[in-house]
């Protein structure tokens, strides 16, 4: 499904970046602290909650409360994503261009970031990081996927290359905006290893449970 196109390279005058809440929020928050301090910052940011149940109605919610001048002219998604393939590592950062929901819906179909606000944004990124981000193909699932051997048949059966839960939401949420999406993220986990059970993490608002994640990973390190 194709959304609306960056028109040129021009980055827009207003860009909201999207980012799930708890650790992930924070450390955007922080990197983007001195651009905030500037009044004529084009960007700003948004904390949204984890996975589509909460996010979809969170995001419905976020477009009515725009007002004619306060609606952003583009959408930047920020946060982590899991590999499944040996060819990105803990710690890339990657475009996500292509994402799909898994499994498979009816009548769904393959949804595109914008290129041209994704090659404006890496330009501008470019001048202060050394940000060699690959573009690459995604999906979209219900729950963390923490066993490698799930990672590697969810790779074999989708041809996707990374898998979080929050970009088809967002994507869908854009077209029906009509706002152009880049998507941003960097791989947390690798496809060679088990992560401890994360599921059962967030609350029904999406909201990191911050406690249970902590004993999850005392019981699996």
């Amino acid at each position: 499904m194709s959304l609306p196109s960056l028109n040129g390279d021009r980055l827009p005058n207003s860009i909201l970046i999207l980012a799930p809440q708890g650790p992930e929020y924070q450390a955007i928050a922080k990197g983007l602290r001195p651009a905030q301090q500037d009044p004529h910052s084009r960007f700003s940011l948004q904390a949204i909650p984890a996975g589509s149940p909460a996010l979809v109605p969170f995001l419905d919610n976020l477009g009515h409360t725009w007002q004619q001048g306060t609606k952003p002219e583009a959408l930047l998604v920020m946060g982590v994503t899991g590999s499944l393939t040996p060819s990105h590592s803990i710690g890339q950062p990657v475009w996500v261009m292509e994402c799909e929901p898994w499994p498979r819906k009816a009548g769904t179909g393959t949804f595109t970031g914008d290129a041209n606000l994704s090659q404006a944004i890496a330009a501008m990124l470019a001048k202060d990081n050394n940000l060699n981000a690959p573009s690459v193909k995604g999906i979209s699932v219900h729950q963390v996927i923490c066993q490698a051997s799930d990672k590697k048949a969810l790779a074999q059966q989708s041809g996707a290359d990374v898998v979080e839960m929050e970009n088809v939401a967002i994507l869908q949420f854009a077209h029906n905006q009509q706002l152009p999406v880049a998507i941003l993220r960097v791989v947390s986990d690798s496809v060679m290893h088990d992560l401890p059970d994360l599921n059962h993490i967030y609350d029904a608002q999406g909201r990191l449970k911050a406690w249970t994640l902590a004993l999850r990973f005392l019981r699996h390190p």
